[in-house]
């Protein structure tokens, strides 16, 4: 006797696990090209990081906007402008979001659990794209930097418009133009050429 093999249907709670896996893949996936793409890009972008910010229903800033994006701040070594890179993040989990809400599952902890996963892996993806394109500093740049800052803040410096006479003792001011001797610790304030005080 011939049987047919029983197909068992997939509860729903299998189908929403099967396409939050799926999202979580496809997400997992366009991030990284999302990033590599952005990597590859100059400040000024390039046709694939124009391409891929049109899919994602970004309009690109003109070239004098993305390069003060990118100089802005700390200086990018490399790739499109931060704020680029976080817009189109931000677009792309959004979209996740919207299929899930589109598939009508009606798992909310799964639900939660993706948003989770894809906000969590947004700030990530930020973070890493960050290290990657900031500029390394060295030390000689923290003291180039200290150096130049000096020069600027000592440029603004006024002379004092008076000197206080101190006891070399005790560090005490003189408290009136009279005294040669401390008023704390007696000793003398001046002494004269050949050492002896007055």
């Amino acid at each position: 006797m011939f049987s047919f093999p029983v197909r068992r249907r997939r509860s729903a709670q299998e189908t929403g696990r099967a396409a939050l896996d799926e999202l979580r893949g496809r997400f997992d996936r366009e991030e990284a090209r999302t990033l590599a793409i952005a990597l590859e890009a100059s400040a000024a972008g390039s046709p694939e990081w124009d391409a891929l910010l049109a899919s994602r229903g970004i309009l690109p800033g003109s070239l004098d906007d993305r390069v003060r994006l990118a100089q802005g701040g700390f200086a990018q070594r490399q790739g499109a402008p931060l704020a680029e890179v976080q817009q189109a993040l931000r677009a792309l989990e959004e979209e996740i979001l919207q299929a899930w809400w589109e598939l009508e599952v009606s798992e909310t902890a799964e639900h939660e659990r993706l948003r989770q996963h894809v906000m969590q892996r947004t700030r990530e993806a930020g973070e890493a794209y960050v290290v990657r394109v900031k500029p390394r500093v060295e030390l000689s740049d923290v003291f180039a930097n200290a150096l130049l800052s000096s020069q600027q803040h000592a440029s603004r410096l006024e002379p004092r418009k008076h000197a206080t006479v101190r006891c070399r003792t005790c560090g005490s001011p003189r408290a009136s133009d009279g005294e040669n001797r401390c008023r704390y610790c007696g000793h003398a304030l001046y002494e004269t050429a050949d050492g002896a005080s007055p």
